[in-house]
């Protein structure tokens, strides 16, 4: 075990869980170039921030295609170590910035962003105040592009709902989300829908075998996290149609 595990062992079950694994959330390298993509007129010196970054699987994508330096900020110092590690394997390093610190105060002035991303990770303190609060660190004209779960259905399967319910009770439909969007002053540029290889392929079976290696050992309290995840992949399993990620392309205008 790395000194980084066995430190994440001692603090955090959620870090032991997930540290070695590629990405903690849907996504794929083909959707993250996608929506990069959609993305027009960035400048040669573009301020770019990755947001909740975790293990940098996104992260390298954009500074391999973007070739310039890519901010990434997380609160878990394991996962930044991890990011380190393979940036330099990939001879990305002096493209990456790692910071320790919270996605709503990222480490730059106030209008100062070309590009925010964030990958499966504004859940965590809400899509709304997520986009409210980035909105006052993009330039005017500035690029924030953002993956969120959504319902695909206004009439989910009950167990689905319950799930997400519990979950993510703050969980809207497509179009919610792209209004919440407009209402803050964002103009839409491009909304694209994960398809089910970024949850399975991407993220869940690494998942899998990971929960395979260390279940057997796992503490109580690592094994509720674990027993929820295992619920989580059954769900959607049955009803992933019913629900899934949208990668928004959101743009503050210019003044």
């Amino acid at each position: 075990m790395s000194d980084t595990l066995a430190a994440a062992d001692r603090d955090d079950p959620f870090e032991l869980l997930f540290a070695d694994l590629p990405r903690q959330g849907p996504g794929s390298k083909a959707m993250t170039l996608a929506a990069l993509a959609e993305i027009k007129d960035l400048p040669d010196t573009a301020v770019v921030l990755d947001l909740g970054c975790g293990t940098g699987g996104q992260t390298l994508v954009l500074a391999q295609a973007l070739r310039q330096t890519v901010r990434a900020v997380d609160t878990s110092r394991p996962f930044l170590k991890r990011l380190e590690a393979k940036a330099k394997a990939l001879k990305l390093g002096h493209y990456i910035d790692p910071y320790h610190g919270e996605m709503l105060s990222p480490p730059i002035a106030p209008e100062s962003a070309d590009l925010l991303w964030c990958e499966g990770a504004a859940y965590a303190v809400g899509f709304e105040t997520a986009l409210k609060t980035w909105w006052t660190y993009l330039k005017p004209g500035g690029w924030l592009a953002i993956s969120e779960c959504h319902w695909l259905s206004n009439k989910p399967p009950e167990a689905a709902r319950a799930f997400w319910q519990a979950s993510y009770p703050d969980m809207t439909v497509v179009e919610a989300g792209r209004q919440t969007a407009q209402r803050l002053g964002f103009t839409v540029d491009a909304t694209l829908l994960l398809p089910k290889d970024a949850w399975l392929q991407d993220y869940y079976h690494p998942l899998e075998a990971r929960i395979s290696e260390i279940k057997p050992t796992a503490s109580r309290e690592l094994r509720d996290i674990i027993e929820n995840l295992e619920r989580e992949i059954h769900i959607f399993r049955q009803f992933g149609d019913s629900y899934g990620y949208a990668f928004h392309i959101f743009r503050r205008p210019l003044d």
